[in-house]
């Protein structure tokens, strides 16, 4: 957005004249006057004919200004203007001479702020001029919440001022239905009318889910839209629950449930990647380029419960699966292999911080502990609010500038309407 449309708002700030009460008695003023000027060179019928039109013209006037005047008492300038005067947040003093002989007082500083308003966005923003507000600049997420009755969506605080960003717009959630097959040529996975996952830009992903959260629904849907992109499947499963029964549809080579063929199916993703690496990135033709130039398809590794399969395995199994593991987190992104991680408890042993920290897309799903968002998101600026409903919870993206996980609803896969094993064999071309 350009800086030019950003309205300025302190508490120097006056009311715009058209939407004060002496702009409608100028108006009506004129308005009369004119009456009067042009009833004195007509008469008769055109006399009448000109009242007539006299009042139509004062209705629409007066109509015209309540809309006005009722639009600006609901503006983020009338807002923040009465924010302003209410916490107080300026200094006055007394004037020695006034016009009429008397002391009073005048604003001598204030907090500044500014905003700007588009069809989906509303961004408010704390100007830091280096006074005693400049401190208070980035403090303000709740207050404003409570003042729009919007959720700070994102925040963006810098050495000259902080952003507040409110989404005027809801988010819509996606409803699955079962549709002709259609490939996706692209990296791009949408997770709701806003919001995308582009697998290149943003590599892996961590799914934490409490208990009836909605993270097999979840993960179904993410399965059907990876084999949109016509990609190949390795799931891990040491808990043999929902996902590993789709060994039934896609083999056991890609299916695993017990520790020592996790191992080897991620052993497997490994090897996948460095053949990748060996065969496209030997020589000096191939600076620059990804798993996508060589028209190569997308590997997903899914592994559920990684905490599961650490207790599970033998230590020397788990250690050499998990170096393996993190290999791919680190290297996979150019030859096209991508780990997604899904657990109930996300804590320090299941997903240490240094793999977290290489999961761009991170989804909780239900409510979690402040303590298990904090583990899923890191850092969290505030706490997050209880969600309500299967499928409701957060969404984060790192390096988007995000400031903290926004409020998210994962697809609704319409079950009356869509078959998931059905799309599975579609998409993976298994007979049935």
């Amino acid at each position: 957005m350009s800086e030019n449309k950003f309205v300025e708002v302190s508490a120097f700030s006056k009311i715009p004249f058209r939407y004060r009460v002496s702009s409608l008695v100028i108006a009506i003023s004129l308005l009369v006057l004119i009456g009067i000027v042009l009833d004195r060179t007509v008469n008769g019928f055109f006399s009448i004919v000109l009242s007539f039109l006299f009042i139509i013209a004062l209705v629409f006037i007066v109509k015209k200004w309540i809309v006005a005047k009722l639009e600006f008492n609901r503006s983020p300038f009338k807002k923040l203007k009465q924010f302003i005067v209410v916490n107080k947040l300026y200094d006055e003093e007394t004037s020695d001479v006034s016009k009429d002989n008397k002391r009073k007082k005048v604003v001598v500083n204030s907090a500044f702020f500014e905003f700007n308003s588009t069809d989906d966005e509303l961004i408010i923003r704390a100007l830091k001029n280096g006074d005693k507000y400049t401190d208070k600049a980035n403090t303000y997420d709740s207050m404003l919440g409570a003042l729009f009755g919007l959720e700070v969506s994102n925040k963006v605080d810098n050495v000259n001022y902080c952003d507040y960003i409110f989404n005027t717009k809801a988010d819509e959630r996606l409803i699955v239905r079962e549709n002709e097959l259609e490939y996706n040529q692209s990296t791009i996975i949408p997770l709701n009318s806003a919001t995308v996952w582009d697998i290149q830009k943003f590599p892996h992903a961590l799914i934490v889910g409490a208990t009836g959260g909605g993270k097999t629904t979840f993960i179904n849907f993410l399965i059907i839209e990876m084999l949109k992109m016509r990609a190949e499947l390795l799931i891990c499963d040491p808990k043999h629950s929902d996902l590993y029964s789709l060994h039934h549809f896609l083999g056991t080579e890609r299916v695993a449930g017990q520790p020592n063929h996790i191992a080897r199916v991620v052993r497997t993703a490994k090897e996948i990647m460095d053949a990748r690496f060996k065969e496209y990135k030997g020589d000096s033709t191939s600076y620059g380029k990804n798993y996508r130039s060589f028209d190569l398809p997308p590997v997903f590794l899914i592994v559920d419960e990684l905490g599961a399969l650490r207790m599970g395995a033998e230590k020397k199994v788990f250690a050499e699966m998990f170096q393996n593991l993190q290999e791919v987190i680190l290297k996979g992104r150019e030859m096209g292999v991508f780990v997604i991680l899904a657990t109930q408890q996300p804590n320090a042993q299941n997903i240490p911080t240094e793999v977290r920290d290489n999961l761009a897309l991170r989804v909780s799903l239900g409510n979690l502990s402040q303590e298990g968002l904090r583990m899923t998101f890191g850092a969290i600026d505030g706490d997050l609010q209880t969600v309500e409903g299967v499928g409701s919870g957060y969404v984060f993206l790192e390096g988007l500038g995000w400031s903290k996980p926004k409020s998210y609803q994962s697809p609704f896969l319409d079950y009356e309407n869509f078959n998931f094993i059905e799309e599975l064999k579609k998409y993976a071309n298994i007979a049935n």
